[in-house]
């Protein structure tokens, strides 16, 4: 331009001037904001004024320019003069009507001053300006302009850096609070009854509730202890519950949570909602169901029991009584007080907020048994709710308690009447041991302010806690992209507006989360998830790993279970102080977050099994910590200051010296818990001795001397021992000192048993381990028994037994009565002793005559049963039977026969037992543990020789001088070391050396040594047996030795009877430890808190000893508390138990060959594979010639769509994606060049039934009507977007957007539709609606929009699949073989809907039965046959009729046929993926099972996993098979001898089930070996690719109009 110019510039109104800028736009003008009187909302409610220091600002690059920039500005004027240029800068901004007029446009003196400093700084340090800013600029340097004219340009720069200014209206609609029922349409679509219960603590108002939830038939939970009724909600929102229960609905006032009861309120979907809480909160809910139209009905309840405030206060612990709980306000108030109680004796459980459920559950049984010691609980206010304690007494340590304000910050201050109420309600729970309730308090100076608290009305609560959701966020962001999540929830909540009845929680946890990870590259949703996770900021641990995850789910990189362990360092070893058990806890807390987001990305947390499995194992590590938490403080103290003084606490008055009155402590640091049982024992021989020993001690409540022990004060409060009998004891241990130090030698305190437990665990474990199993001493042999009876045995078996000094051989018919009854003959043989210690072949000779004899004897000699083997001694097997002339042989250990009889009369044993003259174990073992067995399905009874534990010298520390002596007088010296400490063949010798040694030491006998004493084996264990009789034991004691030569005293049978008490007593403990620790396995493989189980048991000691099973039970009780055990005593296992195993086996084997028929048909050889592969590429064919595409069963559809993404694709797109049950809604953003990328915004709807199968014009009507609210919802209602419409049904297209429906599939039978172009369809409804407009450019099928989402991300590309509901592929086909569709040049898109391949008939030959009858009672029978046996619609129900089949036939399920098995659609396909998952065991199984009503075995659960695999992969090789097929035509169109190619693939079949995929390309390879194929998993092919080829039309229309 030349300088004449310049009079008409100078001549235009300045903002006129601006109209002449670079690029021939207008420059935005000053928008004036409405005043605040005319600021409202429709509604009346006035706006509120935003926060601007939320306001975080976008930084803009100074613009660089280029040559064309800088020549139009200074050709237009002349360079600028950067000094002057600032002068008048610095004047604009002093300017006061400028700031007015910013402050008019949002504009505060903050954001005013920002905008200014970076507008300023863009000029300056830029190199050029536009052209109009350039004019102007050199205008006002000249004179020629005036410094306002800047504003226009200084107002678009600060909507630049502050793009919330421009669409602040839309960011106030998104964060309007004010109607959160319309939130949830689902809920307000239906008639809800509310009914409120409201009561006080004990009041039993939660009981009623419950019990209507109960009786439902459908119902949901919510309540507070880890709740949060946000995540229920997610699940509820699926369907309709009968029932919903909302439990402490005060806690909606909660600045923190009180959001998720809210939720819970408004959005649950149940027809009747049961609200349980505070009268408080009554009139609160009752306005909040006004507002949805719901009337609400009150029930109030009183408390059931009184609750006193005591006139005083404790003051000193001395002063607890049974039955008190102290409640502390803080861990180290919990720590402390724990301390000081049990430094008076006392035994305490604790329970505070930080520990797993588990452990709390644990804590409160412990406190709760009557039959335990612990009798006082110290706990946080964590047992104000959901915890059902028997609590006399409430003692509030402190009455201030830590809290956290609605800002946020924390506060000292007084419990809340509310808090109060809830905690004192706690004593005197209604049904408990207390008829009524206590309150106090630790210190009389608090005691006055509780009653006053005590006294004051709560006060209603006012308000409910609400908090911003995921899609309010995401449209945040859409319209502030560059804003951080934290800033993003700060800049809606100083927006928000609600109404009186509602208020924003607290967001400084989400806040605190979302700046921690800010710097990880996560899409908005996954980033609001992971804001959301329920932790505890002041844990690092726990932070730093929730960054650790983020990190790695921003890489794609799937958190297993190995690199979690690797985290955490797992294994971890129980605490030896009390930082150790706070780290314990946030490693617990760490397991519970990786679940809760397993359940957000289960792709991406996939092992949340093996961690559920874990976290129980730390949960019982914790346990440990917590039952040891005062030796834990010591430890923790003694650390900090070494020397402190170590408590001693008083345990048992028999082991008091005269010297010293305190517990001599055992070996390992405990006072021995046994020692008092045994000394109750002895005593009662005492009082057999003396009948003037009283024994009618009073009952006492309180003891004076609780500081004796608990145990001790235990069995005094119940009248088993009296004071006069504990000083008799006490006198007695101080007339024989030297008795007590050799009994001391034997006792086995908890610690130690539970120590030897944990010894025999890992020696189970390296026994099941291949590698450490030759070194392991409990071998842990597999018996290979591989089921336990299921009541269907029945037959005639023949049974022999070998064990001892005589040969059995039994007859045995099992009867199938439903009694399980059967009839045993048996014949005893005796075994010279020339057989038993001569070679092999004599001793089965001999057997081989002895049955031969039987069978003669029975007239069986012409017969053929199958026979039982039962070997006593220990067998390396590798299967159950060998080659002899019978049906089944069986080789059983009596061990295994014990628990097979005894499984035989309770299908829960699942344990046997031995303890006679040898000892045994064997169990019921997970197949994936053992590694010495190939396979990893089902269970096999493991016999684990247990004999030899300790040979290692893993049990050294505990045996005794005694043990030595007897192991090396025996036969095999240093082994069996294990047994020689339990079996009755050692223990009566063992008895012998300790009162040998006594005796020579002068202790017993007056030192006279008879030669009955000095020779070995004098003393059995018959006679120990003897001498612990109850009644008449002190006289047999006496017969006994005297027999022996030796002269007793009265005080030496009471000292020889106390040390067989110890002796077997001992045996007790140790067989108890081990026994122990093979249950917690059982409870731990079956992930079970708590387990009921049956041990078969057997053995000379268990069952003629008078006290030994009394003994071992209530020691086993003691030491796994979380499993209830039944004993069942065996009979005869060896026999009857080697017939049982027969007929199982026999079972077993002929259940085999039968599930081998029926899957038979489906198991399909290469052979017919390569058959299916031919007649589908015939098909193919078939379909593209005009002549025979008529009759083809595959249609070969053309698409249209002519060309892949090349990268140039960018614009806003809208998509549709029509498919299922579901409809959705996208938008999406496509960019090109460097920063290639696509962003989408989506929205679900569903689609009803009725809609579904109604009529065409109402389908689509729905779908305007869903596309209206999208619009709507993203505010972009008035712009006409290019739009692709997935649409996942055959349609033959006549041009990329004309699609004529071919036929309904999936369930659709919506009418006048089949025949009709779609598009025509949808512009109608569009038209009918008259609200908006949209370019209609492309018809879309879902397979097409899967290949056109990877062909964008790999241009190789050119195949399509699609593995889910439905099943179909698409490929790229030359258009010369196109005859359907005119023109020879480049390549079309062919949807081929290979989903009716076989409708002709053409794969009969390989279609079952139960294809059949899955196809007949389908919706379109006869057609779909190929998607019908592969597709994921149909496979489950496949399954279920094979399922229905084998019931039929016996073989699962016990024969009976479920009304649940019986209803088509049950089992979906979904659980074929979970069945089939490697990580799952069979528990799970079974679980999936029960879950569809399903009552399966574990046998059961092995027949289901195998069907499901068996379907699956038939369907996964027959896909294969259909697509080698159309990868040899692409190869032959190619005419190259190797292909390379991508296969685009989606569905839901093949992304979540966990072989499908591996198979199927397995199979493509098997098939197609000249093509080299890459499988690309596709990102939301029908969305993404949708618009992806819409993007592409718009292109290539765009190149042809050029």
């Amino acid at each position: 331009m030349s300088l004449c110019a310049w009079p008409l510039l100078r001549r235009l109104p300045a903002r006129a001037a601006l109209a002449l800028r670079h690029g021939g736009g207008a420059a935005p003008r000053a928008r004036p904001v409405a005043s605040s009187a005319s600021a409202s909302s429709g509604d009346g409610g006035a706006s509120r004024a935003p926060d601007t220091s939320l306001f975080v600002p976008v930084p803009l690059k100074p613009g660089l320019g280029g040559a064309a920039e800088e020549d139009v500005g200074a050709e237009l004027t002349r360079p600028l003069d950067k000094g002057e240029v600032l002068k008048n800068l610095n004047k604009f901004y002093k300017r006061k009507e400028i700031q007015r007029l910013g402050a008019e446009n949002g504009l505060d003196a903050r954001l005013f001053h920002q905008a200014f400093i970076s507008f300023r700084k863009y000029i300056m340090e830029s190199s050029s300006v536009s052209a109009d800013l350039h004019i102007i600029l050199n205008d006002i340097c000249c004179g020629a302009g005036h410094v306002d004219d800047l504003f226009p340009f200084f107002l678009r720069h600060a909507k630049q850096i502050f793009p919330m200014l421009d669409c602040m209206d839309d960011l106030r609609k998104i964060s309007d609070l004010r109607l959160p029922p319309n939130w949830y349409p689902d809920a307000r679509a239906i008639q809800r009854k509310i009914i409120f219960h409201a009561g006080p603590t004990n009041s039993g108002k939660t009981y009623h509730a419950i019990q209507r939830f109960l009786s439902a038939k459908s119902g949901i939970y919510c309540g507070p202890l880890k709740l949060l009724a946000h995540e229920i909600f997610q699940k509820s929102n699926d369907a309709v519950n009968e029932v919903a229960v909302i439990d402490e609905i005060q806690m909606i006032r909660d600045p923190a949570r009180g959001w998720a009861w809210t939720r819970a309120l408004l959005g649950l979907c149940a027809e009747e909602i049961h609200v349980c809480g505070e009268p408080a909160a009554i009139d609160l809910v009752t306005e909040l169901m006004y507002t949805t139209g719901e009337e609400v009905e009150v029930r109030n309840y009183k408390r059931l029991t009184p609750l006193t405030v005591l006139d005083y206060a404790l003051e000193s612990l001395d002063n607890l009584r049974p039955g008190d709980c102290i409640v502390c306000f803080s861990k180290n108030d919990i720590y402390s007080v724990s301390r000081q109680i049990e430094a008076r004796g006392l035994e305490c459980a604790v329970i505070y907020g930080s520990l797993p459920p588990g452990t709390k559950l644990e804590q409160a049984k412990k406190f709760n048994d009557p039959d335990d010691p612990c009798k006082i609980l110290v706990a946080t206010d964590a047992i104000g709710m959901g915890l059902n304690l028997c609590i006399r007494r409430i003692i509030f340590n402190s009455i201030v308690k830590p809290t956290v304000n609605e800002k946020g910050e924390k506060e000292i201050d007084s419990i809340t009447t509310s808090q109060a109420l809830q905690i004192a309600g706690r004593a005197g729970r209604f049904g408990s041991s207390f008829r009524q309730g206590e309150v106090t308090t630790m210190h009389r100076d608090d005691l006055v302010q509780l009653k006053e608290i005590l006294s004051e009305a709560v006060p209603p609560v006012k308000a409910a806690g609400l908090h911003p959701t995921p899609e309010q966020i995401e449209m945040f962001a859409y319209h502030l992209p560059d804003a951080t999540l934290s800033n993003l929830i700060d800049i809606f909540v100083s927006l928000s507006q609600v109404d009186g009845m509602y208020f924003v929680c607290n967001i400084d946890d989400f806040k605190f989360l979302a700046d921690m990870i800010q710097h990880i590259p996560l899409n908005l949703r996954s980033r609001y998830v992971f804001c959301t996770a329920p932790l505890n900021r002041k844990e690092p641990f726990v932070c730093t790993t929730l960054l650790k995850f983020a990190r790695q789910f921003s890489r794609n990189e799937p958190l297993t279970f190995d690199w979690l362990c690797r985290h955490t360092k797992w294994p971890l070893a129980a605490p030896k102080n009390i930082k150790e058990l706070v780290h314990l806890e946030a490693v617990h807390d760490v397991f519970d977050l990786y679940l809760w987001l397993s359940y957000r990305f289960m792709d991406m947390f996939p092992d949340a099994v093996l961690v559920r499995e874990i976290q129980k194992k730390l949960d019982d590590i914790i346990q440990i910590g917590v039952c040891n938490i005062t030796k834990l403080i010591r430890a923790s103290q003694s650390a900090a200051a070494p020397g402190t003084a170590e408590v001693v606490s008083e345990d048992f008055p028999l082991s008091r010296t005269q010297k010293d009155a305190r517990v001599l402590p055992d070996r390992h640091g405990a006072a021995s818990t046994e020692a008092l049982s045994i000394a109750v024992e002895a005593a009662g021989l005492r009082r057999a001795k003396n009948s003037r020993a009283s024994r009618l001690g009073s009952r006492q409540e309180d003891l004076k001397s609780y500081g004796r022990g608990s145990l001790a004060n235990r069995l005094l409060r119940e009248g088993l021992l009296t004071q006069e009998m504990l000083r008799q004891l006490e006198t007695g241990s101080r007339d024989a000192p030297g008795v007590d130090r050799y009994l001391y030698q034997l006792r086995l305190s908890d610690d130690v048993l539970l120590d030897v437990m944990a010894r025999f665990q890992a020696e189970m474990e390296k026994g099941l381990g291949r590698d450490t199993n030759p070194t392991a001493t409990v071998k842990m042999l597999p018996s290979f028994v591989r089921s336990l009876p299921d009541g269907s045995e029945k037959g005639d078996f023949l049974a022999v037994d070998l064990g001892g000094s005589h040969f059995r051989a039994h007859q045995v018919k099992v009867f199938a009565d439903g009694k399980q009854s059967s009839r045993l003959e048996s014949k005893s043989y005796p075994t010279p002793k020339e057989v038993t210690q001569g070679n092999g072949a004599e001793l089965f000779d001999y057997i081989a005559d002895c049955l031969s004899d039987f069978m003669e004897t029975k007239n069986l000699k012409h017969k053929k049963f199958p026979l039982g083997f039962t070997f006593s001694f220990p067998c390396k097997q590798t299967k159950l039977e060998e080659d002899i002339d019978v049906d089944v042989l069986a080789l059983v250990n009596d061990t295994v026969g014990t628990m097979m009889t005894c499984g035989y009369d309770d299908q829960r044993c699942e344990v046997g037992l031995i303890i006679g003259t040898g000892t045994n174990a064997c169990y019921m073992e997970e197949m994936r543990h053992i590694s010495l067995v190939e396979g990893d399905e089902g269970r096999m009874c493991i016999n684990t020789e247990w004999g030899a534990f300790g040979d290692d010298g893993a049990l050294d520390d505990l045996r005794t001088e005694f043990d030595r002596e007897l192991d090396l007088g025996s036969l095999n010296p240093g082994k069996q070391l294990f047994e020689k400490m339990i079996s009755s063949l050692y223990l009566g010798e063992l008895v012998r050396l300790i009162l040998l040694k006594m005796t020579k030491e002068g202790l017993l006998f007056n030192g006279k040594v008879s030669t009955a004493l000095l020779t070995k084996g004098k003393i059995e264990m018959k006679h120990v047996s003897a001498m612990e009789k109850y009644k008449e034991g002190l006289s047999n004691t006496k017969e006994i030795l005297t027999d022996l030569n030796l002269f007793p005293s009265e005080e030496d049978c009471v000292a020889v009877q106390h040390v067989c008490t110890i002796v077997s007593f001992r045996s007790a403990n140790l067989c108890a430890a081990a026994l122990a620790a093979i249950l917690t396995r059982l409870r731990e493989n079956k992930k079970q808190l708590r387990m009921r189980t049956t041990v078969g048991i057997d053995g000379g000691l268990y069952k003629t000893h008078p006290k030994y099973a009394k003994r071992l039970h209530k020691a086993v009780r003691r030491l796994v508390p979380t499993c209830d055990v039944r004993f069942l005593l065996s009979e005869s296992g060896s026999g009857r138990g080697a017939a049982v195993v027969t007929a199982v086996a026999q079972r077993l084997a002929a259940q085999r060959r039968r599930v081998d028929a029926a899957l038979a048909p489906l198991l399909l050889p290469p052979a017919v594979l390569q058959e299916v592969k031919g007649r589908m590429r015939a098909e193919l064919e078939y379909g593209l010639k005009r002549e025979t595409q008529g009759k083809a069963t595959v249609k070969m559809l053309p698409t249209y769509v002519c060309g892949t993404p090349d990268g140039t694709e960018k614009g806003k797109f809208l998509a549709l994606d029509l498919g299922g049950t579901n409809f959705r809604v996208l938008l999406v953003k496509i960019k090109s060049g460097r920063r290639r990328s696509v962003q989408m915004y989506n929205k679900i709807f569903a689609i009803p039934l009725e809609i579904m199968q109604g009529t065409g014009e109402e389908l689509f009507d729905h779908i305007v009507q869903c596309i209206a609210d999208f619009l709507e919802y993203m505010g972009i209602k008035g712009a006409r977007l290019p739009l692709g419409f997935t649409f996942s049904f055959p349609c033959r297209q006549a041009s990329i957007d004309k699609g004529t429906l071919v036929g309904w599939t999936k369930g659709f039978k919506a009418t006048d539709c089949e025949g009709e172009d779609v598009v025509d369809m949808l512009r109608e409804a569009i038209r009918r609606r008259n609200e908006f407009d949209l370019d209609i450019v492309a018809v879309v099928n879902d397979t097409v929009g899967t290949m056109m989402t990877c062909g964008y991300e790999d241009p190789n590309c050119e195949i399509g699949l699609i593995a889910g509901t439905g099943s179909n592929v698409c490929y790229m086909e030359d258009m010369k073989n196109i005859e359907t569709v005119d023109g020879n040049e480049g390549k079309m898109c062919i949807n081929t809907e290979w989903g009716a391949f076989g409708d002709n008939g053409c794969i009969d030959h390989i279609r079952t039965k139960y294809d059949r009858e899955v196809d007949e009672g389908s919706l379109n029978p006869g057609k779909q046959r190929y998607e019908k046996m592969i597709s994921g619609m149909y496979l489950g129900e496949i399954v279920r009729q094979i399922l229905i089949d084998l019931t039929k036939q016996g073989l699962l399920f016990r024969g009976h046929v479920s009304e649940s098995l019986r209803k088509r659609g049950i089992f979906e396909t979904k659980f074929l993926s979970q069945i089939e998952s490697d990580r799952l065991a069979l528990l799970q199984v079974r679980r999936i099972l029960q879950q569809l009503g399903l009552d399966s075995t574990c046998d059961d659960s092995i027949i289901v996993k195998e069907v499901c695999g068996v379907v699956s992969t038939r369907a996964a090789r027959l896909c294969g098979a259909g697509l080698a097929a159309v990868l040899e035509k692409k190869r032959e169109n190619q005419g190259v001898e190797r292909l390379q190619i991508t296969v685009g693939a989606d569905g839901t079949l093949y992304k979540l089930h966990p072989h499908f995929s591996r198979v199927l390309q397995e199979t493509v390879k098997e098939l197609a070996p000249q093509c080299d194929v890459t499988f690309m998993l596709s990102e939301d092919g029908s969305g993404k690719g949708a618009a992806l080829i819409t993007a592409v039309a718009k292109r290539l229309h765009n190149v042809g109009q050029k």
